[in-house]
């Protein structure tokens, strides 16, 4: 893939329609605002341990991509972040619930599932109880 730099920050993969697979850098620590908006045929992304943020509608319109897992690392997700893609499974690292936003979620298509270290679900379900019908524990 053309266009990887040791960025902090990604931002250059809008509308990559041609963009099917991508492993990040180790460097990353953060998936800038529509990173990989309408790069509709992503259906397999390796995102590193290092990566705290991720930006508002990062991954809009990914309509290829059905699961994403997100590193212990992740501290924070703003608002849409997955808004009008075909994600059915978020599966978190972390045990300490990152900050989320009531419209981080917003916009996913159907039904999905946020899949959730075990030892930490009752923390999970506390934090974002708005997202609770869509928490799992990872030992199911």
């Amino acid at each position: 893939i053309s266009g990887i730099s040791n960025n902090s920050e990604y931002q250059n993969f809008f509308a990559a329609v041609d963009l099917k697979k991508i492993r990040l850098p180790k460097t990353l620590k953060s998936i800038g605002k529509s990173a990989f908006a309408f790069c509709l045929n992503l259906s397999d992304i390796v995102i590193p341990e290092g990566v705290e943020s991720v930006k508002s509608r990062a991954f809009f319109d990914c309509l290829a991509l059905n699961e994403i897992t997100l590193p212990e690392s992740l501290k924070e997700l703003e608002s849409s972040v997955f808004s009008n893609s075909a994600i059915k499974k978020i599966v978190f690292k972390s045990k300490v619930p990152p900050i989320a936003m009531k419209t981080t979620f917003k916009g996913l298509k159907g039904d999905f599932v946020i899949v959730v270290p075990s030892e930490s679900y009752d923390e999970y379900i506390s934090q974002w109880s708005i997202f609770a019908d869509h928490i799992i524990s990872d030992n199911i």
